[in-house]
């Protein structure tokens, strides 16, 4: 307030040059502030123009261009490695063995004809009613041929004229040469019927066991019954397939036919091959919403284990999904400290 009152005493005692010095002062100092804006302004203008210039020009197209690539480059890494580590993220779950389940197959096979298809020297030996079906591309080989106008190639047409200027140029020009090609190599191609061993019969025994604390025994079909001339009887004997019994007979093609009926057709047998599989499902649950998953497992593991006998294994975390091979039976190991 004192300052104040001392400022308005100040200027009633200036007299009219010293109010008249101080205005000039003010207006000399408000160009000069007035002159540095606008330099300033013109400055950015100029900076606005350089920059629009440069962005307009070849360099600048490119430059845009090339940046934006490798931004996009960036971006599309960054995303693959967010997305690979999202969906390799696995997380533990705890749960029960919910189910037993095992399925064993047998096959009932008959001895009888049944046909079949091979080139004129690879048909099986005792094979019969052999009959030529056609001619068809066996293998293939190289051959060489003459090609009139067929190679073309560039003749160069550049010269230099009486005034030392330069001018280019070229044209296409036909020409004869040699050339190679894949021949085919057709043979004979013949049908043929042959007595085997043929699966006519599935034999299935499959079951499931979901009671706790319970094992499952895992069975074989029966075979009991099952054929009415079963090979190895008195009927359907061994020795009765030999080649005594057989006419053998020399066909057009030179391959062996047999013509006479073989008395070991309709004998059946027991497949020496069978098929087994073994499974058990898990059931666990992920934030409170259950989860069953079935998986196949080893026959000596399998037979050891019960209903609800508990487990564990790892999901990935995307899709909540199971992975077989992450599920183990018993109780989750508790981590160690490393040197511990």
């Amino acid at each position: 307030m004192k300052k104040r009152e001392e400022r308005l005493e100040y200027d009633l005692l200036k007299t009219p040059e010293d109010r008249e010095r101080d205005e000039r002062q003010k207006a000399a100092e408000f160009l000069r502030e007035e002159k540095k804006r606008e330099e300033f302004k013109s400055q950015i203008n100029d900076l606005k123009d350089s920059a629009f210039d440069f962005i307009g020009s070849d360099t600048g197209k490119n430059l845009m261009f090339y940046g934006a690539i490798v931004l996009i480059v960036f971006a599309a890494i960054f995303g693959i490695v967010k997305l690979v580590q999202h969906f390799q993220e696995q997380k533990v779950w705890t749960g029960t063995v919910a189910e037993l389940h095992f399925h064993r197959e047998k096959y009932i096979q008959q001895y009888g004809p049944t046909s079949g298809a091979d080139w004129w020297d690879q048909q099986p030996q005792l094979s019969y009613n052999n009959r030529y079906n056609s001619d068809k591309v066996r293998s293939y080989h190289t051959e060489s041929y003459w090609d009139f106008n067929g190679c073309s190639r560039i003749v160069d047409d550049s010269y230099t004229d009486s005034k030392g200027k330069y001018h280019s140029g070229s044209h296409t020009e036909k020409y004869s040469c040699w050339k190679t090609r894949q021949v085919p190599d057709y043979d004979r191609w013949y049908t043929y019927t042959i007595n085997r061993w043929l699966t006519v019969q599935t034999l299935v025994s499959d079951q499931r066991q979901a009671k706790t604390e319970l094992t499952l025994a895992a069975t074989w079909p029966s075979t009991e019954g099952i054929m009415d001339r079963q090979f190895g009887t008195k009927d359907c004997s061994a020795k009765q397939l030999g080649t005594s019994d057989l006419k053998m007979i020399l066909a057009p093609s030179g391959i062996q036919s047999e013509q006479a009926s073989d008395p070991m057709i309709g004998c059946q047998q027991v497949s020496p091959n069978v098929n087994e599989a073994y499974y058990i499902t898990y059931h666990y649950e992920v934030d409170g919403k259950p989860f069953s998953f079935e998986c196949g497992i080893d026959y000596v593991t399998w037979q050891t284990l019960r209903v609800g006998k508990q487990a564990w294994g790892k999901y990935y975390a995307h899709n909540e999904g199971f992975d077989c091979n992450d599920g183990h039976i018993g109780e989750q190991p508790t981590p160690t400290k490393e040197g511990s």
